[in-house]
């Protein structure tokens, strides 16, 4: 076999795998997404996702619920980073 149809087999073969993992990936997503749109019909009569909730508490703390495990970010660190980089660029 030349070596010019032997790479030419292995990156398609390298491509299959890739699409195979995108197409496995984005059904398990889907089908989770699907799932928890009707757990959340079936139990409160409207549907919403619930696997990944992103609530503000207060002006600058947000919490993030993913899987039912509770994480507070304060945004008020983020503000001034951020800030702290325009000023840096002289960005307005």
């Amino acid at each position: 076999m030349a070596r010019k149809i032997r790479f030419r087999q292995q990156r398609i073969y390298k491509l299959k795998i890739m699409f195979v993992f995108v197409l496995f990936f984005s059904i398990l997503f889907i089908g989770l997404l699907v799932v928890d749109l009707n757990k959340s019909y079936v139990m409160y009569g409207t549907p919403r996702i619930e696997i990944l909730q992103i609530e503000m508490l207060e002006n600058d703390i947000c919490q993030i619920n993913v899987l039912n495990s509770k994480i507070n970010l304060n945004l008020k660190y983020i503000k001034r980073d951020i800030n702290n980089v325009k000023s840096y660029f002289n960005i307005n």
